[in-house]
C-alpha cells in the first residue's frame, strides 16, 4: 500500500514538473519576440521569359533586398508590416521605371506568425 502511494506521489510530481516546464517554455517573451521581430520571406510567385529571365530576376530581387536593407530573402524586420510595405513600395517604384521583357510576380509575406501576402509586385 505504501509503495502504491509512493508511486502515485512520484507520478503526480512528474506531471507537475512537466506542466511547469511546458508552461514556462511558451512564455510571453517568446510571443513578444515573434510579434516585435516577425520573420518575413520574399520571392517570386510566378515568372516567365527567355534568356533575360535570370538577369531580370536578379535585378528585381536586389531592388527589394536593397530597399528593405536585408541580405537574404528570409529576414526579420523591426517596425512591423507597415514599414515592410513602405520599403517594398520604394523597390516597386524603382522597378516601375524600368523595362522588363519577362513576366514576374514577386511577393513578400510574414511567416511568423503566418499571414497572407504583405506586398505583391507584378510586371507583365
Amino acid at each position: 500500500m505504501k509503495s502504491k502511494r509512493l508511486i502515485m506521489g512520484v507520478l503526480a510530481l512528474m506531471c507537475a514538473m512537466t506542466l511547469t516546464v511546458t508552461m514556462t517554455s511558451c512564455g510571453k517573451d517568446e510571443v513578444r519576440d515573434i510579434t516585435e521581430n516577425p520573420m518575413y520571406k520574399m520571392g517570386f510567385e510566378a515568372m516567365s521569359g527567355g534568356n533575360e529571365t535570370l538577369s531580370e530576376m536578379n535585378t528585381i530581387n536586389n531592388a527589394f533586398l536593397e530597399a528593405l536593407g536585408v541580405t537574404d530573402n528570409t529576414f526579420t524586420f523591426n517596425g512591423g508590416d507597415n514599414k515592410v510595405k513602405q520599403a517594398c513600395q520604394q523597390a516597386a517604384n524603382k522597378l516601375n521605371n524600368m523595362t522588363f521583357i519577362g513576366h514576374y510576380s514577386f511577393v513578400v509575406r510574414r511567416i511568423t506568425p503566418d499571414t497572407p501576402v504583405i506586398f505583391s509586385w507584378d510586371v507583365n
